[in-house]
C-alpha cells in the first residue's frame, strides 16, 4: 500500500488556503520523533461501475477551483454539478 504525505511546513501559513487539512502525527522510524503530515487520498473502485463522464466534469470543476476558499470551491463544484445534472435529467 502506497499513499502520499506532505510534511507539515514549520510555519503552517505556508500552507495558505490548505492551512485547515487535518494534521496526522507519524513516526517515520522507532526511536525517532513523530512528524506531522498531511494525509493523502486512497480510493478504491470497481471500474465497471464508474460514470466517467460525471467524475471528469467533477475533477475539471474541483481543479478549476484549486487555491480557493473551502466555501467558495464547495458552492462552486455543488452548483455546477447539480445544474449538469438536471440539465441532464
Amino acid at each position: 500500500l502506497w499513499f502520499a504525505v506532505v510534511r507539515v511546513p514549520d510555519d503552517p501559513r505556508q500552507l495558505g488556503v490548505s492551512e485547515w487539512k487535518p494534521r496526522y502525527r507519524l513516526v517515520p522510524a522507532a526511536g525517532n520523533p513523530a512528524v506531522e503530515v498531511l494525509g493523502g487520498h486512497l480510493v478504491i473502485v470497481r471500474p465497471a461501475s464508474l460514470r466517467l463522464d460525471f467524475l471528469r466534469r467533477l475533477f475539471s470543476h474541483v481543479y478549476a477551483t484549486r487555491n480557493r476558499r473551502l466555501a467558495y470551491r464547495r458552492t462552486v463544484v455543488l452548483s455546477k454539478m447539480i445544474g449538469w445534472l438536471i440539465a441532464e435529467d
